[in-house]
């Protein structure tokens, strides 16, 4: 009989168990998080927008984040053939364009809408020259459109500085206002008679002298000295005696004022018959002095002056150059010194020491591709580039 009342007691447990089961209160799943509250949870928001990039050029695109996130950003083109983004932000245009770039944390996205324009016209310098203050360059242009019938320049020679000055004439119609700077090599002999009055007189648009020896764009200055390139074997722009031109920025000369290509040229097209020139041993203004081109002697190109506007010259096009910045891939985790075995030439072929500057970083934590931009500027304020990507595995 016990054990009909146990079963009985049991029955009556279980029905009881499973009329509340069939009461319970069923709860729904969970809804995914959406991006906007996941971006906010994260605190990942835009922190630097940039709405165009030209062809050739780069910008940087970044982010904020909790620091324990940080590692879990990811970045996407839309179109690569259009522009290609790194893995730290960095965006280079590739062909004119619309495109977007996105920067994913977890779900979490932020879109970046960016114009892709057109590469800009480069012009390669070729001049070493340096320039007045604003302020005297807009006296000088003031002056180009005036009626004036005075000289627009006159000439100082700083033997000591080894540089030539363009002065242009103040509203007193004296010459003050320094324009142009030029390097030069400077008489050895000590014929030039400091402080006296020269005048400018026949130009040659080759000159040979008593030694048999070729000048470009030559100004004479007295009867007996002139401005004009640096010695070449014979008349041609290939035939640079190399030695001479390194001398630049030296006392070496009879009494001559040798300059680059360029600058001897400037003073033959823009000094007109009559202008005054005066040489000093020492004498200070404002203009930067500027810095002497030097030949490399194993250079290709030898033979020739880097500033010659001839449409043959073979340093028309160039650029500096580097070494040791071929891509390369390194272990998660590894050091990484972007400038470790990387080089630098000037224009003219010259190994460069110093000047090198670095553009973007690699962050070894996280996989990923990245790009790293060297950039050197030469004394003839032409700038190369090279480009390098690093993965991260």
């Amino acid at each position: 009989m016990k054990n009909i009342k146990r079963i009985g007691a049991l029955l009556l447990a279980l029905c009881m168990i499973m009329s509340l089961g069939a009461c319970a209160i069923k709860v729904a799943p969970a809804e995914p998080m959406s991006s906007a509250d996941e971006a906010e949870a994260l605190g990942f928001e835009k922190n630097k927008a940039v709405g165009k990039v030209a062809v050739g050029e780069y910008v940087f695109l970044s982010v904020k984040i909790r620091d324990e996130y940080k590692n879990e950003v990811k970045w996407s083109s839309s179109a690569p053939e259009i522009a290609t983004v790194d893995s730290n932000g960095r965006v280079d245009g590739i062909k004119a364009g619309e495109v977007t770039i996105t920067a994913r944390a977890m779900n979490a996205t932020l879109d970046f809408s960016l114009t892709v324009t057109k590469a800009p016209a480069v012009t390669l310098s070729d001049s070493t020259a340096t320039f007045g203050a604003e302020s005297a360059m807009a006296e000088l242009e003031s002056n180009k459109r005036s009626e004036s019938d005075i000289n627009l320049y006159a000439l100082l020679i700083n033997l000591s500085e080894h540089t030539v000055i363009a002065y242009t004439y103040d509203s007193d119609g004296s010459y003050t206002i320094p324009v142009r700077k030029m390097v030069c090599a400077t008489e050895l002999s000590e014929k030039l008679i400091p402080k006296h009055y020269y005048y400018t007189g026949s130009k040659d648009r080759w000159y040979q002298d008593d030694d048999g020896l070729y000048y470009q764009f030559s100004t004479s200055f007295s009867d007996d000295f002139r401005f004009s390139s640096t010695p070449y074997s014979k008349e041609g722009a290939a035939s640079l005696i190399t030695e001479s031109y390194n001398s630049i920025g030296t006392s070496c000369t009879s009494g001559d004022i040798w300059l680059s290509v360029a600058d001897a040229k400037w003073i033959y097209e823009n000094c007109n018959e009559g202008t005054f020139v005066r040489a000093y041993d020492r004498y200070s203004t404002a203009i930067a002095k500027p810095v002497p081109l030097k030949l490399n002697g194993e250079n290709a190109e030898k033979g020739w002056d880097p500033t010659d506007p001839s449409s043959k010259n073979p340093y028309k096009k160039l650029t500096p150059t580097f070494t040791g910045v071929e891509d390369i891939t390194v272990s998660k985790g590894a050091n990484f010194n972007p400038t470790n075995g990387v080089e630098a030439f000037d224009t003219c072929g010259n190994k460069v020491s110093k000047g090198i500057k670095v553009e973007g970083t690699v962050n070894t934590a996280r996989p990923g591709k990245y790009v790293i931009t060297y950039c050197y500027t030469d004394n003839l304020k032409r700038t190369g580039r090279a480009d390098r990507t690093v993965t991260v595995k």
